[in-house]
């Protein structure tokens, strides 16, 4: 018969050849330390993910909330810039816009949709796709019109859109996140005003 011992030592050798792959922790990764505003981090980002030997560069603002399969999601999509639609955390309506402003309305949608800009808020770009624009791709630059600055990823997104991207939003992923400030703001918020609407009527 085989003592305690041996058959501990012969279970530490079967484990150690059938261990899980463990992701690694992110103390044990090199994160690239910028330092700046915001459009030099993002372009440093982008540029140390065209670097790589990387398909996709995922865009995610820490003040999104989304379930842990969006990415698998997404990817199934298959598209060169597939954003979520994101809810204005005051609640009066959706950021992505089609040509000519009008807000993309997300409510109780699925499927995919092309338009014309969004934020990075939560967006999954194919690098390939952006290859041929040149940089700077990230920029705060004063709209008069607006009487305000264009963000850097609104920057981002109409000049990948001017070389020829399609810019593309996932409406049954924006069904699914949050936009987190006092409260995370989301699709089911419009659905309560459309049913208070058919109410009324």
């Amino acid at each position: 018969l085989a003592s305690a011992a041996s058959v501990e030592h012969a279970l530490s050798i079967f484990n150690a050849k059938h261990e899980t792959p463990q992701a690694p922790s992110p103390e044990s990764i090199e994160w690239p330390t910028v330092k700046g505003a915001l459009e030099v981090i993002r372009q440093a980002m982008l540029d140390d993910a065209m670097a790589g030997k990387y398909t996709h560069i995922l865009w995610i603002d820490d003040d999104t909330q989304f379930p842990a399969e969006i990415i698998e999601i997404m990817l199934e999509k298959n598209k060169p810039w597939l954003a979520s639609n994101v809810c204005k955390k005051n609640g009066d309506g959706w950021i992505a816009a089609y040509d000519g402003g009008m807000k993309v309305d997300s409510t109780g949608k699925t499927g995919c949709e092309q338009i014309a800009t969004m934020g990075l808020g939560l967006t999954l770009i194919q690098l390939d796709a952006i290859r041929p624009t040149q940089k700077p791709h990230f920029e705060m630059v004063w709209v008069d019109q607006m009487g305000e600055y264009l963000g850097e990823d609104l920057y981002f997104c109409l000049k990948a859109k001017h070389a020829g991207v399609e810019i593309w939003v996932d409406h049954d992923v924006s069904n699914l996140v949050r936009h987190v400030g006092n409260y995370g703001y989301g699709a089911q918020d419009f659905v309560k005003q459309v049913n208070k609407i058919s109410e009324a009527a």
